[in-house]
Order: C-alpha cells, then structure tokens, then sequence
C-alpha cells in the first residue's frame, strides 16, 4: 500500500513539473494550471477540478465545464442531479456555479447545465441551457439572475480587455459585442476567442447536406478540410489552432485537430472538449482512447497526459499567481 501511494505521489508530480511548468524557485511567481470535469466516486459521477493535477472535488455536483480564475479565486460552473422529476420518473440535472468550491445554484424554474461562464469585476456571467422535457430555451445569467432567455443558441462567452463576446445562432449564425450583433455567413457558431483586436468564431456550414467545418475571421469564413463541426478555436503567433469533430456517434466518431486548416492527428484522441494558449504553449483538454474506454487528457504542444482518476476533463485555465 505505501509502494502504491507513493508512485501515485511520484506520478501527480512529475505530471505537474511537466505540464504545469511548476519546478519554480519561491522566488518566482507561480504558474498554475487548473482543469475542470469530473470523477467516479463509485457509480456515481461527482465534479471537480485539477488544481496542478491534485484534485479539487466541488461541492454537491455532477460535471464542471467551465473554469476561471479571478481575484484570488476559483470559478467553475456547470450542473448537479436532481431528485426525480415525477412526471416524467427520470433525474435531470441543473446548473451552478462554484466560488471556491462552494455551490451556489440557479433559480429552482431551470434545468440543464451551463455551457460557458466568464466573470466580470466579481460578477458571473454565464450561457445555459435549459434541458426540461417540455422546454428548449437557452439563458444568459448573471450571477443566479436571468439576463435574458429565449429559444435562440447561445453558445459561448468570454471576455476580452473588458469586452464581453458572446456566439450562438438562430437561423445563421453570429456574435455580439459592444452591444452590436455581427451576422456570420454559415449554419452555427460555437467557440470564440479574441486576438488583436481580431474576432475568431468556430462553426461549421452546411453544404450539399453535409456540415462543413469552417471559421471566420473577422467575419470572413475559412472552410476546413473534412465534414463534421469546428467548435473551438485558439490563436498563437499568428498560427490559428482549431479543434472539433465530425457529425457521427459511437464508434464512427472522430475528433478533429486542425493547425492553419490543415488537418493533425493526435495519438489515440477520443474527443477535444476546449483549446486555450498560454505563454507560447497551446493546451487541448479532452479524452483519448485506450481499447474500449475513453481516459481524460490534456495534452500540451501535441504531448498527452492523463489527468490523475479523471472521468472528463472539459475545460482548462492557466494562470500566474
């Protein structure tokens, strides 16, 4: 038993040093590294985050999605199980976010689960969805108030200098920023990130039948080789990093690495779920394939790691502290 906690102690470090980029003196500042998702806890699926890969178990929670750091604290968002809801005799979950582990929840009327959160001066900005049989409306929250609610997609949110951009679609897609609505030629638009003073917008378009993965700069598209969807995007050193998949299930699905439009394997990848930069290194959250089982992973500059008893991991920020 100690032989097995000890290598368990050995691995969580090396891991660290290596994708954390920890091995600093004191007298350096701090990078850290922060994963949000989830763990088994014998059949039951809790969330939580890596904090440079020791885990953080979230309080009363199912899945985190979404991870931030400001002002010394840690924000994550995404959803808990309900008890049943009778007249349809099946758990639904709903959202929340977390300050420091501590859950705070929405108002009782919402179902489904956040799908994006930024904060802004201390306030949660947050995109959900709501999942109830008898409804399909989406939800721009701020803090546990609803800003807005509608059938249109809203898809994802983060701010950028103070500037809050938001993309979704209904009917087309596009995104919004200074107050203004900027209209994209396509079918939807998922990830956005902000370079520059450039707007990157992952989507896809349909053409033939069949979805092309595609994204805009700017507002201009650029088509990607392959059929399915582009759904996140990061820029670094002028080099446009974009992940996704195409439009099957099971075994028939694929997950897709593009890097300036041409396509990029990574080693056994199941899934991508979000892509960020930080410092010259690009970081790909997801899950990789190993026989039958799909593992959580990060992988680092197209080098993977397995993130320590994960189930998923779907979301990742670095930071110096």
């Amino acid at each position: 038993m100690k032989n097995w906690k000890h290598f368990v102690f050995v691995a969580i470090l090396a891991f660290s040093c290596v994708i954390y980029g920890n091995a600093q003196n004191n007298s350096q500042p701090m990078i850290n590294t922060y994963i949000a998702g989830s763990y088994m806890d014998g059949n039951t699926e809790k969330a939580c985050y890596w904090k440079n890969g020791e885990r953080i178990t979230l309080e009363n929670g199912r899945k985190a999605v979404a991870i931030t750091v400001a002002n010394g604290k840690v924000y994550t968002a995404g959803d808990y199980l309900t008890d049943k809801v009778y007249a349809f005799d099946i758990f639904y979950s709903k959202p929340c976010y977390w300050i420091d582990g501590i859950r705070i929840a929405f108002p009782n009327y919402i179902y489904g689960t956040i799908k994006s959160m930024t904060v802004i001066n201390g306030s949660v900005y947050s995109i959900g969805v709501d999942t109830y049989p008898t409804r399909s409306d989406y939800y721009l929250l701020v803090n546990t108030n609803t800003q807005s609610s509608s059938k249109e997609c809203l898809e994802y949110i983060t701010t950028v200098d103070g500037v809050t951009y938001i993309s979704g679609y209904s009917g087309s897609p596009y995104y919004s920023a200074y107050g203004q609505r900027v209209g994209l030629d396509g079918s939807n638009a998922y990830g956005i990130t902000v370079v520059n003073g450039s707007v990157y917008v992952a989507g896809n378009d349909y053409r033939s039948n069949n979805s092309i993965p595609c994204y805009w700069v700017d507002g201009v598209k650029r088509v990607l080789p392959g059929i399915g969807v582009a759904t996140r995007i990061a820029v670094i050193n002028g080099v446009e990093h974009v992940i996704g998949h195409n439009n099957r299930s099971g075994n028939d699905y694929e997950a897709y690495y593009w890097v300036n439009g041409e396509k990029t394997q990574l080693t056994n990848a199941a899934s991508f779920s979000e892509i960020k930069n930080y410092n010259g290194n690009i970081y790909i959250t997801g899950s990789f394939k190993q026989g039958a089982i799909n593992i959580a992973c990060v992988w680092k500059n197209g080098e993977r790691f397995v993130i320590p008893g994960g189930k998923t991991a779907l979301d990742i920020v670095v930071v110096q502290e």
